[in-house]
């Protein structure tokens, strides 16, 4: 995949209502190597998004390999921003199927 991102999101975690992301684990990409993961409030997600950072779900496969998912963007409903892998107009977050922590 030659789709290459600022940022890529491993894990999430949700609010009780699962509707709102509260922070994600994210490694960046230096274009050399990824960074170690670390956590990243939903705040400044959406912050870097508007800014132009690009971010993309990864996954790890079998081997212990990462593997790009797809790509994060932010969809305004009715005054509100979502965090989504779609541009499906739901009124929550949505991150693929990442695992949670």
């Amino acid at each position: 995949m030659s789709d290459r991102a600022d940022f890529y999101i491993e894990k999430v975690r949700y609010n009780k209502d699962h509707t709102r992301i509260v922070w994600v684990s994210v490694r960046e990409d230096s274009s050399k190597k990824l960074s170690g993961p670390y956590n990243m409030v939903r705040k400044k997600i959406v912050s870097l998004l508007h800014e132009g950072k690009q971010f993309m779900t990864i996954f790890r496969n079998e081997e212990g390999k990462f593997r790009r998912g797809q790509k994060i963007g932010v969809v305004s409903i009715k005054g509100n921003e979502y965090i989504r892998t779609d541009q499906a107009e739901t009124e929550k977050d949505q991150l693929e199927n990442l695992p949670e922590y």
